[in-house]
């Protein structure tokens, strides 16, 4: 019989990759019910469109479809955040004692222990919050996008250059992300140190400097969240206009279309959040290995 991998030894490094390894099989069995969610998911546009076009014609098998996978989504939906809570708060349980342990065993400051156990706790929560965000975000960008590219072609390639568009802005701001979010953490180890010496001056400037690196990151998150989202509203607005004036279709067929092109700006402005939780948490495993 083989082992339990929540019981097995600890491994010398904690990173995104280790964490998976370890406990894989709980995290691909949440990963197998997020998929399924995600493929009900991008089929609902198509279906609700369906049924608007079959009563139209007063039939109501469509609506029937409808109200069958709306079930099965919510009935899904609740198991996956279930068994979700169930894994990853056994998988924090895990890791955090196996790092205040590495931490002791090296003689590091209480101070350091502390504030890399909190840390750490971002890394779990990366793959029980983030992760399955970027996920779905994923899932349903190229499900969106698949069905734009059915339903009108010239969309689909607008709304692809905007896609790569928003890549390349996010590509670019990587290296500064990284630099704000190590110097976040350098501050944040600090703080007990900064609360054992009781002096209102530490403090408050301890204070003001989290400040200070919080405010520079989201400074920079809002200035990409604005340029990405530029590039989204111009493909929404033109598929819009394309499907509008353009397109020969039934009214059920052009509001899947409107549909999908909502999913797609909602999944593309998603998926840069998972990319700088990535980094962000990139930089905690990389401290707590060391």
């Amino acid at each position: 019989m083989s082992a339990d991998p929540l019981t097995q030894s600890p491994p010398e490094a904690i990173s995104h990759g280790s964490i998976f390894k370890r406990f894989w099989p709980q995290i691909s069995g949440t990963f197998a019910l997020l998929t399924v969610e995600n493929v009900l998911g991008v089929a609902e546009p198509l279906v609700l469109g369906i049924a608007i076009n079959r009563l139209v014609e007063q039939d109501w098998t469509g609506l029937a479809w409808l109200a069958a996978l709306e079930l099965t989504f919510i009935i899904v939906g609740i198991v996956r955040r279930m068994y979700d809570t169930r894994v990853y708060t056994r998988i924090y349980a895990r890791v955090g004692s196996d790092l205040v342990a590495r931490e002791q065993a090296k003689g590091s400051p209480i101070t350091q222990v502390n504030a890399r156990a909190d840390l750490i706790k971002e890394v779990v929560d990366f793959f029980e919050q983030i992760l399955p965000l970027s996920l779905t975000a994923g899932f349903t960008l190229i499900g969106s996008l698949v069905m734009i590219a059915f339903l009108d072609f010239r969309v689909f390639v607008v709304a692809t250059v905007a896609t790569v568009l928003t890549g390349l802005v996010f590509w670019i701001a990587s290296k500064r992300i990284h630099t704000l979010n190590k110097a976040l953490n350098n501050q944040y180890e600090r703080q007990i140190e900064v609360f054992e010496r009781m002096r209102a001056s530490s403090r408050n400037r301890h204070f003001r400097r989290l400040a200070m690196w919080q405010v520079r990151l989201s400074d920079l998150e809002s200035l990409n969240f604005g340029l990405t989202y530029l590039f989204l509203i111009a493909a929404m607005l033109f598929g819009i206009y394309d499907a509008v004036t353009r397109l020969d279709a039934p009214i059920g067929t052009v509001f899947a279309l409107m549909t999908y092109l909502f999913q797609f700006v909602q999944s593309v402005v998603a998926l840069p959040i998972t990319y700088q939780q990535g980094i962000r948490t990139s930089e905690i495993t990389q401290r707590v290995s060391d």
